[in-house]
Formats: structure tokens, C-alpha cells, sequence
């Protein structure tokens, strides 16, 4: 690891209260402890993030942080939280490894970079956009792609389906998956798995981005969904010492960035057909103006699913409804139709919600069916209609 990192690593006497240490930190981000008195011992990471140090100890909730060095380097403040109590602790620095240091099995290579923000899961924050580079070859897909950005400037794409292993792994393997690990994508330290050991930081955001797809879902029914775009934030981990469940509650907080825009497919004559008509991604609809209303016919629409056809779709349809409402401002009208050709229940509920919405709600009115479903109304306002996104 980097020189900025000599600052910590080697050996130190910590003292909290009557109690006294001898810690031990690593290039790779271990750290160990032990009692000179009884010859007890354990073993933990620890992570620097902004000026802090933060430790975190296996099998144990005990929880420590270092305050930036004084004027003197090899004296250290901080604090710690334990079971057997909190309060402030001091550190003395007894022994620093040498400058150049490695451990066996690590790439000289790699020592000299340092682990933060060197080190792949030490990323400064990490965006997932539900729209983003979406696979040409899937036509019904979420992005499988987390954007991660470091506060050295790199910034690099990771994918949540194949850069990520499922694989269990004890802690001491995860250290060894660390150590051995190889320079990759922005210059960044890679181990020999992206696991939940390895990266819970990056495992984390992962979760959460599979929760978002989990909800967007649900919304591709709602005219209001244009893809939805979440910087995620992640605290500081231990790497190696949590288990899986302790990584799935972690809470990863969300801001609201703007979503890769969708633009609608080309309309030539106010009239668009997209799709055979029966599948997912499937638009036939033109705008209808007599000398007495403007109506938005919708032959055949299916925007259930998910992927570029169906994002094309949803875009198209809602440039259709302000399309319509432009028609009407321009007749001098303050509302327009909808109206869904044989529609089934799907098309009612969707213009039921279009209605209450940006419309007149309760104005749902069902056609006389000879054959299927019959036809279905509702009644839109221009004002609300225009304020579409």
C-alpha cells in the first residue's frame, strides 16, 4: 500500500481506561490486538475514511476510531465503543513497518498503491440508473451496471450479474482473496472474488440495486415511471469480518439523481405503430381531430415488462398525450379524450389512474361491446397534460 497509508501500519500501544493493547496493522487492511498480560488476542480490519481510522473487530460489536495525527505522527487519539465501555482512547506507535513493506503472495505492484482509495470497494460513491447501457441483444431488461466513482477521480463500471460471486468464503480466505488480489479496471485492487466478504461495501450496493429494479418494476404500470436513478451511499466495513446478513441490513442510503432520458420513437402524421401489437413494447395509437374534439385513439398498447421496447413505448405514449393536448390548446380546448379500442382491464385501470391524475377523475366511460372487450374513455385536461415530463 501507498506511503499515505505508513501512517498507521505497524505496531502500536493502545490504552483505554486501566486496559492496555498492543495493536498490530497490515498493508492489506488487517489489523490484530493482544493483551500483553494474559497473551489474549484477536483479530479485525480496519478502513481510513476521510481523516478517520475505523476499526472493526471479528465476533465482536466493539467499535473503534482514530482521530488524524498531531503534530506528533506516532501518537494517536480516538475513541471506542464496547461492551465494557466507551469513552476516549490514546495510541503510541512502537514499532512502523518498513516503507516498502508487502505480505507473501502480494504483487509488489499493488503495495504501492494505496488501499484507499486504492482498493475497489473503497469508492467514494456508486450510481445505479435503471435505463443505463441496457444489453442490445435483451429486449426486456434492467441495467445490470452500478457506476462507481473514487476520490482519486476513477471511475469505473461494474456489472451485478457477472463481476460479483456468490461464493462462501471464511474470513481468513477473504484476507487471502485480498492480498493475492490484481490491478484492474481504473488502477483499482481487485481480489480474486467480488464477494460479500471481499467488497461488502460494493455487495451492499448491489442488494440495493436489485431492490430498486424490484420497484421499478411495480411502477411500469404507472404513466408517471420514467426510470428511476439513485446515488447510493455506503458506510465503511470491515472487509472480511462481516457475515452475509450483517452486509444485507446494512443500510444504504439513496439521492435522487436525474434518470437516463428515454426519448419517444419517431411520429410522422400523429400516428405511431410500434411492435406486432400482442407483445410487450407495442404502441398503435394516432391523435384523432374533429371540429369538435380532439381524441387520442389507442388501438393497441401492452407496456408491461421491462427493457428498451417497452421504455420506447412508455416515452412514445406519453409524447402522444402531449401531442393531443398541444392539438386541443391549439382548438382552443381545455381537454381531450383518450379513448382505448377494445379495451381490457389492464388499458381501464391505467386510464382510470391517467384520469385521476392529469384529468377528470370518475370520467371513465365504457363503449357498447359487440365482439371482446368495448371501448373505453376517459377525459384529460391540457394544463395537466402539458406538465407531463
Amino acid at each position: 500500500m501507498g506511503d499515505d497509508q505508513s501512517e498507521v501500519v505497524g505496531k502500536w500501544r493502545v490504552q483505554f481506561r486501566k486496559w492496555v493493547w498492543e495493536y498490530t496493522f497490515g498493508v492489506d487492511g488487517s489489523v490484530s490486538w493482544r493483551d500483553p498480560l494474559n497473551d489474549q488476542n484477536g483479530a479485525g480490519r480496519w478502513t481510513k475514511t476521510g481523516k478517520l481510522i475505523n476499526l472493526a473487530w471479528m465476533r465482536s460489536s466493539t467499535v473503534e476510531s482514530w482521530n488524524p495525527p498531531g503534530k506528533q505522527a506516532d501518537k494517536r487519539t480516538g475513541w471506542v465503543s464496547a461492551s465494557y465501555g466507551s469513552g476516549p482512547l490514546t495510541a503510541q506507535r512502537v514499532a512502523a513497518s518498513p516503507r516498502n513493506s508487502t505480505i507473501p503472495g502480494m504483487s509488489p505492484e499493488i503495495a504501492k498503491i494505496p488501499w484507499d482509495p486504492g482498493y475497489v470497494d473503497m469508492f467514494l460513491e456508486c450510481t445505479y440508473d435503471v435505463n443505463y447501457k441496457i444489453p442490445p441483444d435483451k429486449s426486456f431488461a434492467f441495467s445490470s451496471i452500478l457506476q462507481v466513482k473514487y476520490s482519486d477521480g476513477a471511475a469505473i463500471e461494474l456489472d451485478i450479474e457477472k463481476d460479483f460471486s456468490p461464493q462462501e468464503m471464511t474470513a481468513s480466505a477473504a484476507r487471502d482473496a485480498m492480498v493475492h488480489g490484481t490491478l484492474g479496471r481504473g488502477r483499482r485492487i481487485f481480489p480474486a472474488a467480488l464477494t460479500y466478504r471481499t467488497t461488502p461495501r460494493l455487495w451492499a450496493a448491489r442488494m440495493e440495486a436489485h431492490r430498486v429494479q424490484n420497484e421499478a418494476f411495480k411502477e411500469f404500470a404507472n404513466i408517471s415511471f420514467i426510470g428511476v436513478c439513485f446515488a447510493l451511499s455506503v458506510p465503511a466495513m470491515p472487509a472480511g469480518a462481516m457475515a452475509e446478513e450483517a452486509v444485507a441490513a446494512t443500510a444504504v442510503k439513496r439521492r435522487s439523481l436525474p434518470a437516463t432520458k428515454v426519448p419517444p420513437a419517431p411520429i410522422q402524421g400523429n400516428m405511431v405503430r410500434l411492435g406486432p401489437g400482442n407483445e410487450p413494447g407495442s404502441l398503435w395509437a394516432y391523435i384523432q381531430t374533429t371540429g369538435r374534439e380532439v381524441i387520442y385513439r389507442v388501438e393497441m398498447i401492452v407496456l408491461e415488462g421491462n427493457g428498451p421496447a417497452v421504455a420506447t413505448a412508455r416515452a412514445t405514449h406519453r409524447e402522444m398525450i402531449k401531442r393531443s393536448a398541444q392539438a386541443a390548446q391549439a382548438a382552443g380546448q381545455r381537454q381531450f379524450k383518450m379513448l382505448g379500442i377494445q379495451a381490457n382491464p389492464n388499458f381501464v385501470r391505467h386510464a382510470d389512474q391517467l384520469a385521476r391524475e392529469i384529468g377528470v377523475a370518475g370520467s371513465g366511460a365504457p363503449g357498447t361491446a359487440t365482439v371482446g372487450y368495448p371501448n373505453y374513455e376517459v377525459i384529460l385536461l391540457v394544463s395537466k397534460a402539458l406538465g407531463l415530463p
